[in-house]
């Protein structure tokens, strides 16, 4: 039933923009080594950015290797904005509804409203009841050195966090998480059933 009201969309931050906006310019002008470094220069500047290391089963090797993962870690405080720790990603949902609009007629020099459909995005928030539609967990290892001091990741489900992390995660914790998760997108379908809107999850 979740599936009608979750709808997942890409949804680009500001670092793949940048690439995607600067990328045939800096083809033509400077190295991939270099731009590779700007790339690099900009993650370091979010608060959030940070690496852990964790040593992964290297198939053509035959050998256990040590592995680099970037992470975004969610700042710990209220009213934050919950991101997703692999992609850095704002989670974000859109909110569709009818507003009063108000209108002008330059000819007749009249007023006027007319209600129109607005389309408002809105950031999900730590320590919001909404935190149940993602799955989170804490590096407790004090590995995270990120400049909010968090330790906190959170995804859009277990199966992103176990490929981005390499970790497995007992089957009893995700039925948890999906019951939590379920029983709370039963309780915004039937808010905007009353209020008339629709809700959006995008990532």
């Amino acid at each position: 039933m979740h599936n009608q009201y979750i709808q997942s969309i890409q949804f680009k931050n500001k670092m793949y923009k940048y690439y995607n906006d600067h990328d045939e310019i800096n083809s033509q002008n400077s190295s991939p080594g270099n731009f590779k470094e700007l790339i690099q220069e900009m993650k370091n500047t979010d608060p959030g950015y940070t690496c852990i290391y964790r040593k992964v089963y290297n198939e053509k090797k035959q050998r256990m290797q040590r592995r680099k993962m970037e992470v975004y870690t969610t700042s710990s405080g209220i009213g934050a904005n919950i991101r997703n720790a692999e992609t850095g990603e704002n989670f974000v949902y859109k909110i569709s509804k009818m507003k009063k609009v108000f209108i002008t007629n330059s000819t007749t020099d009249s007023f006027g409203s007319q209600m129109k459909e607005i389309e408002e995005v809105v950031n999900y928030k730590v320590g919001s009841l909404n935190e149940a539609l993602f799955f989170s967990i804490i590096i407790a290892t004090g590995e995270c050195r990120s400049k909010n001091h968090s330790s906190t990741l959170f995804y859009s489900s277990p199966k992103q966090c176990m490929d981005h992390l390499n970790i497995v995660i007992s089957d009893a914790t995700i039925q948890d998480w999906e019951e939590k998760r379920n029983a709370r997108i039963q309780v915004l379908e039937q808010m905007h059933k009353q209020t008339k809107t629709t809700s959006t999850i995008i990532r």
